[in-house]
């Protein structure tokens, strides 16, 4: 078997991290979702690792650039 290839990804990223997102969850509407479930989709990402941590506002600009689009 080959070794797991992971992707590392930070939180300055957001735009970054939301093309991500996208590509695993095609479906999901970002403004159905609060602050914890949408951690909860980052920190289920296979494959990818998030570094850092959230500031103040992430979630909310993650939200907006995941819905109208980067």
């Amino acid at each position: 078997m080959g070794a797991a290839v992971t992707t590392t990804i930070s939180w300055t990223d957001l735009e970054g991290l939301v093309d991500v997102l996208r590509a695993a969850h095609p479906r999901v509407d970002p403004r159905a979702l609060g602050d914890a479930e949408l951690r909860g989709l980052v920190d289920g990402l296979d494959g990818v690792e998030v570094s850092g941590a959230p500031g103040p506002g992430d979630f909310e600009a993650l939200r907006a650039i995941w819905h109208w689009g980067a």
